[in-house]
């Protein structure tokens, strides 16, 4: 089972939304040039007038747009601009869109509206200061959109389309911080869910007095490290750990006490990590007494030294259930030959701890 983590990534969504406008800057063109042959004969357009109706309504707006394109794309595949830079020139692409067609078809006073699309926009990042920063410049531009309009028109239009256009800006921005908040409240819920997710994962991993991995785990990583070793020829011992006596401990002194030589033996099992990330060394309670490890990257004469180490070290705990005398571990090592299975890995292990057992307890055997 795979828990996967929530993708906040945006690059996914600046190319889907990149895409968009590009398909919108050909429909755009598309209509312009549907326009120009519709008015052609109504406006009497021929010769020099037709060059210039195609200049100033088709060729050059089509030309900024895809400038302003081809600008962000190189933005975006660029690797020394930050992701937050790359999130507002996407939005900006959209907003020079809508400011070059709202500029340039001025007649048509509801390409105004089109100022709206890049504030919706800014949805995406949940942010309210890139929605506060676009919509303060789509303001603005769209005064500069009308002001030029009035110019060519007059000032009849000027208190409408002002009114008009910035009622929808205004509404949109305060309809688009509606919406981050509600991404925000699902964006903490799910985050909060996958950490749940984790935690629960992780104790069906883990055995819940020790804190060690589990049986199951154990299983399960000895054969992706027999996988890893073959790729990589690198060095793989296994460990068998099993208390010595434990029943006596257990029927004498109670199971809590028992529970306590456990704990302290897989103490100073987590010793050997060092830390939290050192995954040279994995540990597991495989059953009741009996505990598994697996190590990478030593030879097997290493590994014999440290869990020698760690056996003289066990033996020399005092307990206050029995202080008198020590409570000891056998230890069975085997190293990986390649073409070995996880299962002739650990059988090898647990004979040589079979034969520690077998020739007088507290020792560590190799096979």
């Amino acid at each position: 089972m795979e828990i996967k983590r929530p993708n906040y990534s945006m690059n996914e969504w600046r190319n889907k939304i990149e895409k968009t406008l590009w398909i919108i800057v050909l429909l755009i063109f598309f209509v312009e040039i549907v326009v120009f042959f519709i008015s052609k004969p109504f406006n009497e357009l021929d010769g020099k007038k037709i060059i210039n109706y195609l200049l100033e309504f088709v060729l050059v707006p089509s030309f900024l747009n895809i400038l302003c394109l081809v600008t962000n794309k190189k933005i975006q595949k660029s690797l020394k601009h930050s992701t937050k830079t790359k999130n507002y020139s996407i939005v900006i692409a959209a907003l020079v869109i809508s400011f070059v067609v709202a500029f340039t078809h001025y007649v048509t006073s509801i390409t105004l509206s089109s100022f709206v699309v890049p504030v919706f926009m800014t949805t995406l990042y949940a942010d309210k200061r890139i929605t506060r920063n676009i919509s303060l410049v789509a303001i603005v531009l769209v005064l500069a959109v009308i002001i030029h309009s009035t110019r060519k028109l007059g000032w009849y239009y000027f208190f409408i389309n002002i009114f008009a256009a910035y009622i929808f800006l205004i509404a949109s921005c305060y309809l688009t911080n509606v919406f981050i908040d509600y991404i925000r409240v699902n964006k903490e819920y799910i985050c909060e869910s996958y950490a749940k997710q984790l935690e629960l994962f992780e104790k069906t991993r883990t055995d819940s007095l020790t804190n060690l991995y589990n049986q199951q785990t154990f299983m399960q990583k000895i054969q992706s490290s027999i996988e890893d070793m073959n790729m990589n020829k690198k060095l793989l011992c296994v460990v068998i750990l099993d208390v010595d006596n434990f029943k006596a401990v257990n029927d004498t002194y109670g199971h809590l006490s028992g529970n306590q030589v456990l704990v302290k033996l897989s103490e100073l099992l987590l010793n050997l990590k060092g830390n939290e990330n050192n995954d040279d060394i994995f540990l597991s309670r495989y059953g009741g007494e009996e505990f598994c490890l697996i190590i990478k990257d030593k030879t097997i004469e290493e590994v014999y030294e440290i869990i020698e180490s760690v056996r003289i070290g066990f033996s020399n705990i005092r307990y206050s259930f029995q202080q008198n005398s020590s409570i000891t571990f056998s230890a069975g090592i085997t190293e990986y030959r390649e073409g070995q299975s996880a299962e002739d890995i650990f059988n090898n292990a647990d004979k040589a701890l079979y034969q520690a057992k077998n020739s007088g307890k507290n020792k560590t055997l190799v096979l």
